[in-house]
């Protein structure tokens, strides 16, 4: 709809917005692309460093901690 709408403004005077229009549509490309691959990361690989992490915080705050998590990710 924004990228419509820069097509009809007079390059000479909005150009910095012309510009700048064309930046927002490579950043909200590149963030699309950045989470659909990492909604592609396999669950395991996600899940694992939760002990990990469940060990360090529980050592930081002198708690006990347990992580439990069963079966397979997909």
């Amino acid at each position: 709809m924004l990228a419509q709408r820069s097509s009809e403004l007079d390059p000479v005077n909005h150009g910095d917005l012309i510009t700048s229009m064309g930046q927002l549509q490579r950043n909200a490309r590149d963030l699309q692309e950045s989470v659909m691959s990492i909604r592609m990361m396999p669950m395991e690989y996600v899940f694992s460093r939760y002990p990990r992490l469940v060990r360090d915080l529980a050592g930081k705050t002198r708690q006990a901690g347990r992580t439990d998590a069963g079966g397979q990710f997909y």
